[in-house]
């Protein structure tokens, strides 16, 4: 019979530096989406902090967010139905709409749904957000600069030390 693993059962180091990953690339506010989804695409992360030329944090843009501007407004319809023919759009209308879309400023491309972790962290608060679904999670300092993204990798990677 199998059963649940428990939280404090987990071979885990909660430490918060085994929690985030630093090495993610952030955007400017004012870089267009042509960078916001190069940069997505090179660091194959589903999320992307902005933040200012010194390091405070803005926001974050996330796949909705993207999907949403890709769909002229209709992500939660399109999710909602989970049925992407009732759109009654074709990929290449999205895909036009993207390429109109490609001077919008990361600014305008933030989700304000998108939740942030305080340093330091609580690996009960982190793993909340994991629960819910939030695989990549901002975040900052007390001062509101950025320091990084709690991954699920990285959690995952901290539950790999041997017992």
């Amino acid at each position: 019979m199998r059963s649940m693993a428990r939280v404090q059962d987990l071979p885990v180091d909660p430490s918060e530096k085994s929690l985030i990953d630093d090495s993610v690339p952030t955007v400017a506010p004012d870089a267009p989406l042509s960078v916001v989804l190069g940069l997505l695409r090179e660091s194959e992360r589903a999320v992307l902090a902005v933040v200012d030329a010194g390091g405070k944090y803005i926001g974050t843009i996330t796949p909705l967010r993207l999907i949403d501007v890709a769909t002229g407004g209709m992500a939660d319809t399109i999710l909602r139905l989970a049925y992407p023919a009732m759109i009654g759009d074709s990929l290449a209308g999205i895909a036009g709409r993207l390429a109109a879309a490609a001077t919008v400023p990361a600014k305008d491309l933030i989700d304000p749904g998108a939740p942030v972790l305080q340093a330091p962290l609580s690996l009960g608060a982190t793993l909340a957000r994991f629960a819910k679904g939030h695989l990549e999670v901002a975040v900052i300092d007390r001062a509101g600069y950025y320091r990084g993204l709690a991954t699920w990798s990285c959690f995952l990677g901290a539950g790999a030390k041997p017992t």
